[in-house]
Parts: C-alpha cells; sequence; structure tokens
C-alpha cells in the first residue's frame, strides 16, 4: 500500500500501521513467516485486519479459486483402497 486507505467511518491508518501493513504484505508475497510485535495499543489488529482486506482484494482481482467436492472424483473413498 502506498498511501492510506479510507477505512470505515472514514478511518486510515497511521504511518507507523501502514509500515507494518506493508511490511506484512512484502512478507506475505515473499512466503516469509513473521511476527508482529510491538507495543501495546499501537494497532496490531487493525494491521492484521488490513493486511487480510489487501490479500482478499488483490487476490480476488487477480485470480480465482474453485471448490469442489470430492465426491465423484475416481479418489473418492469408496473407490480407494486405502
Amino acid at each position: 500500500m502506498k498511501a492510506p486507505k479510507l477505512y470505515k467511518d472514514s478511518n486510515v491508518l497511521r504511518s507507523y500501521q501502514l509500515e507494518g501493513v506493508n511490511w506484512l504484505l512484502f512478507n506475505w508475497y515473499a512466503r516469509q513467516n513473521c511476527i508482529l510485535a510491538d507495543e501495546m495499543g499501537l494497532g496490531k489488529t487493525v494491521q492484521s485486519m488490513a493486511l487480510l482486506l489487501e490479500i482478499m482484494v488483490s487476490s480476488s482481482s487477480s485470480s480465482s479459486s474453485t471448490v469442489d467436492s470430492l465426491s465423484g472424483h475416481p479418489w473418492d473413498q469408496s473407490e480407494c483402497p486405502y
């Protein structure tokens, strides 16, 4: 995220929260595990929710997923010898 987005009730992330979200996004796209830790009350929950929103928005615009039941496939449990 380059600039703070406007959220519900005209709320925006503070600069340090935006930096935290960008760091989380960097690690997400690099498939790198990370832990967001700072002082109490600096908005880790808000940063986590902003991260999830960014991932959801970017994944819905760039690709699609299909969920299908396993029933009817050859590896159905009734046909699988294991």
